[in-house]
């Protein structure tokens, strides 16, 4: 047996690589304490994180033992520690859930542990009085024997993605019944079209080959009544394209709503009277006299509405109701009620036919004619006046619509420029008596056939002197070597756009026509085009076909400050004066010496500045005016007011100049005679 010596250098040697280790494993506790402070604290950032995600752990009875803060906060506690030891059923009972529900929800943690598969469900829990829907995942929680000894579970809250799909789907659905409403429109539209079509072609081919007789006539009147079914028709579906665009402005202004009232039921008197029909009208003397609002608006809702009643009452009585719902310092609250003892409507379709596109029954399966959107234009029109409306009927019993709207009543300033538009009408008369067979008219048109009937109707009319021609460049040519009264100018030449036109006659000072009415004439008249008309100072925008009363409007706010009226009207002065001649002498001789004044008040306000003089001074003149025979002055000077309230500022200094030359010819002619 041999011996090994230990030397004292083989112990040093062993005492260093044990001191060596000894730091290798000092090394390495620091190591795992770092390590384990930094599982801590990432632990508690996911404990802590605000993740839109709760999560929790249970044991099998179902008593929790950890979540994070999202979790806690979502089921009102303010800590995770708040949470631990609590149950669904204590949860349940805190938010007042049913126990069915907490019995579910239980139901799912058991399943889990017993089949130790992963569960994916809805969840609904009420909180804070709110419902929510949770997305939740379950699965088994294991030891380190893979023993089941509870669930590990978390949460994503789906209710604004639940709610959105619901809008959606509704969104959907109303997308597939507007997709249906409209091809039953279009199937009615081309039934609509294609009726009066028919008989307008059949009416020309009967006039083309009869001779002039009674025949004739009639085919020309039923030609004219198919044609103006088809522009209502057009109208309406453009008003409602503009209706949804924004398009659509209608502007506010005073009016006589008896008057409205009147007039509309005038056109239905005549089909009510045919059809043997019992008409009763009931209007509210408390209303008062001037209202201020849209009302075209008003014109339309009524017009629909009491359109409807007529057409679907074969037998029985129509009636219109307007009353006063309340009156306050500025508004009024009016009541309309249209009721029929027609066919009725289904209880089931009272909210559908104001839908667009609605009809009760396609044109090709009733007599009863419509585009299905005259009851959706009524409602958003009745929207627009801050109403409503509601329908009360019952098949074969009649209908009753029972609308609310709104007004203002109107300010000072508003009644004295609805006073100025009064004027001009009173005077509408003798300014379209005097300019017969006077009035110049260039008509810029392509189209041969419009081209025949504009000249037709403004002949029929009493306007004869009428020159046309179908390209820009030759209308150009016309304002050049001629002045007209009025310019008819179509936006859609072959040659050249019309609004071009437009500009090449306003920025040509050598044109005789510079300042000439320019009236442009489209078939799509939507406000951009209007707002770029008034850019190129194009007077007005109309939509074809141009009617007769769009033409006397037209004479009466163009040509009533033109040299068309005698600057004096002695028998027109003498009227206003009670019929006393002596009278009638001493107020001209008092205006000669006026009218000077007045030029030189208001030349001196505009001078300093002063507005509110300057307007105070032309209302003056007005009045003082309503008392004379100077029907060219006192046509110009309620332009000029209109212009002011209008704040029209180019037309005012335009309307201003023609004032002043006025009352120079007026003070002139007073002087010759004597």
């Amino acid at each position: 047996m041999c011996s090994m010596k230990i030397t004292q250098n083989d112990l040093e040697q062993q005492v260093v690589q044990l001191e060596g280790k000894y730091k290798q494993l000092q090394t390495k506790y620091q190591a795992l304490q770092i390590s384990e402070k930094n599982i801590r604290i990432y632990l508690k950032n996911i404990m802590e994180a605000n993740l839109p995600v709760t999560f929790y752990w249970m044991d099998k009875e179902g008593t929790f033992l950890g979540c994070n803060e999202m979790q806690a906060l979502s089921y009102g506690f303010q800590t995770p520690e708040e949470f631990i030891g609590k149950n669904i059923y204590a949860l349940g009972e805190m938010h007042g859930w049913d126990k069915k529900l907490c019995d579910a929800i239980r139901q799912n943690d058991i399943e889990v542990m017993t089949t130790g598969k992963i569960l994916s469900r809805e969840e609904k829990t009420v909180l804070e009085g709110n419902e929510r829907i949770c997305l939740s995942y379950k699965s088994p929680l294991l030891d380190d024997a893979d023993q089941c000894i509870g669930v590990f579970g978390f949460s994503v809250d789906i209710t604004e993605r639940k709610v959105a799909e619901v809008a959606l789907q509704k969104a959907l659905t109303a997308a597939e019944a507007a997709s249906v409403a409209k091809t039953e429109f279009i199937r009615n539209m081309s039934h609509d079209i294609r009726t009066p079509l028919t008989g307008i072609i059949g009416m020309a081919d009967m006039i083309s080959r009869v001779p002039d007789t009674e025949i004739t006539k009639d085919s020309a009147l039923d030609i004219h009544q198919a044609g103006r079914a088809l522009l209502n028709l057009l109208n309406e579906i453009i008003e409602t394209t503009q209706l949804e665009s924004g398009d659509m402005l209608h502007k506010k202004g005073c009016f006589q709503l008896k008057a409205t009232v009147d007039a509309l039921i005038a056109i239905f008197k005549p089909t009510i009277k045919h059809k043997g029909l019992k008409l009763e009208v009931f209007y509210d003397d408390n209303i008062p006299h001037i209202l201020f609002g849209q009302e075209l608006l008003l014109h339309r809702i009524i017009l629909n509405l009491l359109g409807n009643a007529v057409k679907f009452t074969d037998q029985g009585s129509i009636s219109l109701e307007v009353s006063l719902l309340q009156k306050k310092t500025d508004k009024v609250s009016l009541k309309l009620v249209i009721k029929d003892t027609g066919i009725g409507i289904p209880v089931d379709k009272q909210e559908v036919i104001f839908d667009k596109f609605s009809r009760l029954s396609a044109s090709y399966a009733t007599p009863h004619k419509g585009s299905g959107l005259g009851l959706y234009m009524v409602k958003e029109f009745i929207k627009k006046l801050g109403g409503d409306i509601k329908v009360s009927s019952a098949p074969g019993r009649g209908a009753q619509f029972i609308c609310t709207v709104q007004f203002k009543i109107p300010t000072s300033t508003q009644l004295k420029k609805y006073q100025s538009h009064l004027i001009l009408n009173e005077i509408a008369p003798t300014i379209l008596n005097q300019t017969h067979h006077k009035v110049r008219i260039l008509l810029v048109e392509d189209n041969e056939m419009v081209q025949k009937a504009t000249i037709f109707n403004l002949t029929s009319w009493g306007y004869d002197e009428v020159d046309v021609t179908p390209s820009g460049k030759q209308a150009i040519h016309n304002t050049l070597l001629k002045k007209y009264d009025l310019i008819y100018l179509d936006l859609g030449l072959p040659d050249m756009n019309g609004k071009d036109v437009a500009q090449f006659i306003r920025q040509d000072t050598h044109s005789p026509n510079q300042h000439t009415p320019i009236i442009a004439l489209t078939a799509h008249a939507d406000e951009k085009i209007r707002k770029e008309c008034v850019a190129l100072e194009i007077n007005k925008v109309l939509l074809k076909p141009l009617l007769e009363e769009d033409f006397k409007k037209n004479l009466l706010e163009f040509l009533g400050q033109q040299q068309r009226l005698p600057i004096i009207d002695e028998l027109l002065w003498v009227k206003r004066c009670g019929n006393d001649v002596q009278l009638a002498k001493e107020t001209q001789h008092m205006m000669l010496e006026q009218l000077p004044r007045i030029k030189d008040h208001t030349t001196a306000a505009l001078k300093e500045k002063n507005q509110a003089m300057f307007n105070q001074l032309i209302h003056q003149c007005e009045s003082e005016l309503l008392y004379c025979g100077l029907p060219v002055l006192e046509a110009t000077t309620a332009l000029l007011l209109i212009a002011i309230h209008e704040n029209k500022q180019e037309e005012v200094k335009t309307l201003y100049q023609t004032f002043c030359d006025e009352i120079d010819r007026a003070c002139q002619t007073l002087i010759k005679k004597g």
